[in-house]
């Protein structure tokens, strides 16, 4: 199989695995409004969501997952994927 990404994107991703919901955000279009919202959806499953920081709580690599782990969630009809 192709790679599907380059290493590049992985700064630009956040995860909510309890939805299986992948999201790629554009930097300058809501993207301080998207991590805010993606730590509040996962305040319910992660207790270190309670915090003031929102800055790549919920980037891949928070979650275990690597770049291979990536390019099976995008390739998975079960997940949810957006851009933004």
């Amino acid at each position: 199989n192709k790679p599907l990404m380059t290493n590049a994107w992985l700064d630009h991703l956040l995860v909510v695995p309890e939805r299986k919901l992948l999201l790629c955000w554009t930097s300058k279009v809501g993207c301080q409004s998207l991590n805010i919202l993606f730590r509040n959806l996962r305040r319910r499953w992660d207790k270190r969501m309670h915090t003031e920081k929102i800055w790549w709580l919920n980037a891949p690599a928070k979650h275990g997952l690597g770049r291979a782990d990536l390019e099976r969630i995008l390739r998975d009809p079960a997940w949810h994927k957006a851009v933004f």
